[in-house]
């Protein structure tokens, strides 16, 4: 019975294997229809404030709590955050920029921000603004900056 099946087995694939391909199969020519631009060809991201690219200058996700009225310098590396105590804050970066260079664009944009210069003592910088006190410290990592910034979570 074994035999029978094998048998049976080779004849199925000599009779498969000899066939010729069929010739009558002819090849349908497809023909080429124009379909036109895209429904959303004319479509630009250009006016979408949530499209638009930005240029990345402070590296690191900043805390959600800083307040946006506290320009971050940038170029910079975020390095720390945290809290002070209860309600404050920190948040420290490093830049390669000049202690000079870095004291001189801080207290520019803070100022542009509204914020004033109410004490200076040392590295340490004491900003207002409508009652609100912002605390600065500008260290020489020699080379480099590092400014921490001690705020009041929004």
């Amino acid at each position: 019975m074994k035999r029978g099946f094998v048998r049976l087995g080779l004849l199925i694939l000599v009779v498969g294997c000899n066939r010729a391909p069929s010739k009558d199969r002819g090849t349908t020519e497809l023909e080429d229809i124009d379909i036109g631009a895209a429904p959303d060809a004319e479509l630009s991201t250009e006016l979408d404030e949530q499209g638009r690219q930005v240029a990345i200058e402070v590296s690191g996700v900043l805390p959600t709590d800083v307040p946006l009225d506290v320009p971050i310098h940038s170029p910079s590396s975020l390095v720390d955050f945290g809290e002070v105590d209860e309600q404050r804050r920190y948040l420290a970066v490093d830049t390669s920029a000049g202690v000079g260079t870095v004291r001189g664009q801080l207290v520019s944009e803070l100022g542009d921000q509204g914020w004033a210069l109410a004490s200076e003592a040392g590295s340490k910088l004491e900003f207002s603004k409508a009652g609100r006190l912002l605390v600065v410290v500008v260290e020489d990592l020699k080379p480099g900056t590092r400014l921490r910034y001690e705020y009041k979570p929004r």
